[in-house]
């Protein structure tokens, strides 16, 4: 179960990641789903890094912060 915004969600989706190469900022879009996808909602990560990314970290540190 994943909490966003008070509610809870079963599952979550990253749709997307942009790298702003002026500040190295990342963004995760994220989507969260719950009762077979009958409720969705849509929500993007800023994580601020130094250009040299790797992906899997960032996605692994989501989940410690959406559990």
């Amino acid at each position: 179960m994943y909490r966003v915004d008070d509610i809870a969600f079963d599952e979550y989706k990253v749709q997307s990641v942009e790298m702003d190469l002026e500040s190295c900022d990342v963004h995760l879009r994220v989507l969260f789903s719950k009762e077979d996808k009958r409720i969705e909602r849509r929500k993007s990560f800023r994580f601020e890094t130094d250009c040299n990314v790797d992906v899997n970290k960032l996605i692994e540190e989501l989940k410690s912060i959406i559990k």
